[in-house]
């Protein structure tokens, strides 16, 4: 039970995941660093970059041609 109340306890200070991989993107475009830079300054791994970025790009194409993107 204890472990349980700490995992909630750092999940409080954490920002949202999705927050937090459209802030690493924006600074990404900037061209303030690679995605491989910016993952060891903001703390995440590299595939965890790397998977944001791709998510977004397939978004994009998928928006572009024309299909609709699901919302949760």
């Amino acid at each position: 039970m204890v472990s349980v109340a700490i995992l909630r306890a750092h999940a409080i200070g954490r920002p949202d995941s999705d927050d937090f991989g459209r802030k690493l993107l924006e600074v990404y475009d900037g061209g303030k660093g690679s995605l491989s830079e910016l993952a060891e300054r903001f703390g995440v791994s590299l595939g965890w970059a790397w998977k944001v970025s791709t998510r977004r790009n397939a978004t994009r194409k998928r928006t572009a041609s024309g299909v609709k993107s699901s919302s949760r």
